[in-house]
């Protein structure tokens, strides 16, 4: 459980993707997607300003559109409610309290994952991940579907267009929960592998897609009030105070999601959610590229590459990761260059182990041919030199990556 979209798939929001505007790749480019439950800290100074504004609403008014709303999300699902879905609209101080709560749970798994990061130069050696992602999913979440106590919390005082998408959003995962049981967490958390990070691009690609529907199905003053709201909570974000490529992997699996879901139903009818949902992609290569989940090709099993130290994490890194570390931050592959290496990843595996107090990574990676393995020699070879971060070696034709950042801290919780 390596790259952070693995910790983030097994949590449930929805978020206004944070992206920065200059040269943003477009898989990063997600208006709406899902995030975290969790933490009992105090919300973070970057939490936006702009809350969707309105006249005040009831409970009894809050009732009847949910009801409205829920009886919309089952006409395009093609499924029935089980239950009644219970929707709380919180504002402002209130919602970050209830989106944070939990979010201490995973304070270990990030832990381990912070050393990945901070080894590839990724995340300021001095920086907290925890923190980060506080502060990203304070700023940027507008609602969340928690699986497991089966909470609706949407961000706002009244029921505002963007609002009512948000809540379309969410019934969604309260739908899809009730058929299918979105809680793997007890199934997904010790995988070492990327089903979690498919299963969450199918469960967020399908939410994105009905809201799309209900959107698409509104007035024109609707849809432009919607979009309005957006951009006003967006501009409330300070972009450049978080990582890229955090705001890349939270974003990705709502954009790729939305792509993924929408081929397979093109190919297989909207069944095949539903199918999608019980036996998800198990790379995020076969999210990336649809026609690869359906003839279900696995990765090449790549062993552990050996640690100099006591292992802190190991796991499958993924051709998404590989896809944002060469297309965002100040260091970047050329388009075609990164396009052509993830297209031929293969598979790989990655461990993480601290020497002093330096964060330490070894990845080895292979490519489903011996040329898919030299482009991604190349990228990664281009992505070095521009960095300044790690060095590039073959080993058993294998491709590795060995990168060291001093300034990492104290060493984390061990495996």
């Amino acid at each position: 459980m390596l790259a952070i979209g693995a910790i983030l798939a097994l949590l449930a929001a929805t978020i206004v993707v944070i992206t920065r505007d200059d040269d943003a790749p477009e898989p990063a480019a997600a208006p709406t997607t899902t995030a975290p439950a969790g933490a009992d800290e105090q919300p973070s100074s970057s939490a936006p300003t702009t809350e969707p504004e309105g006249p005040p609403l009831s409970q009894d008014e809050l009732e009847v559109l949910v009801e409205e709303l829920q009886a919309f999300v089952a006409e395009a699902r093609g499924l029935e409610f089980l239950e009644p879905v219970e929707v709380e609209l919180a504002d402002g101080a209130a919602f970050e309290s209830r989106l944070l709560e939990d979010f201490e749970e995973n304070a270990d798994e990030i832990a381990d994952v912070e050393v990945f990061y901070k080894a590839l130069g990724l995340l300021d050696p001095a920086a907290s991940l925890l923190d980060e992602l506080r502060a990203i999913y304070s700023a940027g979440v507008l609602g969340f579907y928690d699986p497991e106590s089966n909470e609706l919390v949407v961000r706002g005082a009244s029921l505002t267009p963007y609002v009512r998408k948000t809540i379309v959003h969410e019934l969604v995962h309260a739908l899809d929960d009730q058929h299918f049981e979105l809680d793997r967490s007890d199934e997904y958390d010790e995988r070492k592998d990327e089903i979690a990070t498919g299963f969450t691009s199918v469960v967020e690609g399908n939410a994105r897609r009905i809201e799309q529907q209900w959107l698409d199905k509104q007035p024109d003053d609707v849809r432009e009030q919607a979009d309005a709201e957006e951009r006003a909570f967006a501009d409330g974000i300070d972009v450049d105070a978080f990582p890229e490529i955090l705001l890349f992997e939270i974003s990705a699996p709502y954009e790729l999601g939305r792509i993924f879901v929408d081929a397979i139903v093109a190919e297989r009818g909207d069944r095949a959610v539903d199918a999608a949902l019980q036996d998800p992609p198990t790379t995020s290569e076969q999210v990336l590229f649809p026609p690869l989940y359906t003839e279900r090709q696995p990765r090449i099993e790549v062993p552990r590459p050996p640690a100099d130290g006591e292992v802190v994490d190991d796991g499958v890194v993924g051709a998404l990761f590989w896809f944002g570390l060469f297309t965002t931050g100040d260091t970047t592959v050329a388009p075609q260059e990164a396009f052509q290496a993830i297209q031929g990843w293969g598979g790989d595996w990655a461990v993480t182990w601290m020497d002093g107090d330096a964060a330490c990574v070894r990845i080895d990676i292979v490519g489903d041919t011996q040329q898919d393995t030299d482009e991604m020699e190349d990228a990664l070879r281009a992505w070095v030199e521009d960095s300044a971060t790690g060095e590039v070696s073959i080993v058993d034709e294998r491709v590795r990556l060995d990168s060291c950042v001093a300034g990492a801290g104290a060493v984390p919780p061990q495996v």
